[in-house]
Formats: C-alpha cells, sequence, structure tokens
C-alpha cells in the first residue's frame, strides 16, 4: 500500500462533526443577540416618544396642559400614548406620559414624570 497526501473520509467526517457541534451554540448566540437588538430598538423609540410629548406640554403655555387619553402615535404603528394630568396643589401639577407598545406576546408601557409649577416655567 502507498500513502497518499490528504484527509480520509474518517477525519473528514470528523471534523465537518466537531465544526457543527460548535455552530450550534453560535446560533444561540446571535439569536439571543438579534432579540435584545430590537428590544432595544423598541425601548429607545418608546423613550424618544415619551420624552416628544412631555416637550409639546413642556411648550404649551400653562393653562393648556391637559390630560389626553391613550392614542395611536401618528408615524409609529403600535405605539400609543397617553397624557395624565394631576393637579397637586393650586398651582403644581404632576405630569405622567406613559407610551404603550406590544412586543411578541407582551405588553409593554414606558412612563415619564414630571412635576410642573407655572411660575418656574422658563419660555
Amino acid at each position: 500500500m502507498t500513502k497518499t497526501a490528504g484527509f480520509t473520509y474518517i477525519e473528514t467526517l470528523l471534523a465537518v462533526a466537531l465544526i457543527g457541534i460548535a455552530f450550534v451554540p453560535l446560533v444561540g448566540v446571535f439569536l439571543a443577540a438579534a432579540y435584545a437588538q430590537e428590544t432595544a430598538e423598541s425601548f429607545v423609540t418608546a423613550t424618544m416618544l415619551a420624552q416628544e410629548g412631555m416637550e409639546e406640554l413642556l411648550a404649551a403655555p400653562p393653562g393648556e396642559v391637559t390630560s389626553a387619553a391613550r392614542a395611536a402615535v401618528p408615524g409609529y404603528p403600535g405605539y400609543e400614548r397617553q397624557v395624565e394630568v394631576t393637579a397637586l396643589g393650586p398651582e403644581l401639577r404632576e405630569v405622567r406620559v406613559t407610551v404603550f407598545w406590544r412586543e411578541g406576546d407582551e405588553d409593554k408601557e414606558l412612563q415619564l414624570v414630571t412635576l410642573l409649577l407655572p411660575g418656574l416655567w422658563v419660555k
């Protein structure tokens, strides 16, 4: 018998099996990273929409800061925003902006809360 250069069938089969075994956990890592990225993107969008809602209220004259029912946010399908304004004193108001969205089978929400005192507003 003469020896020839190259890999035997068993060596090739073993190498493919080892690569396959190493590849399975990597797929799990990539899937987890994709889910985390999607979750982070949704959270960032919700935060931006809540900040936008709060800034709209801060830009309004004190008498026009009122509650708003839960409603869809134009241009952002799947996101809804609600504003609650609660009087805590003669002039002091608590403003709560809540953004709602659905992620998979789970309902999510994010809230921003601030206190407003009309005499301290900077225009």
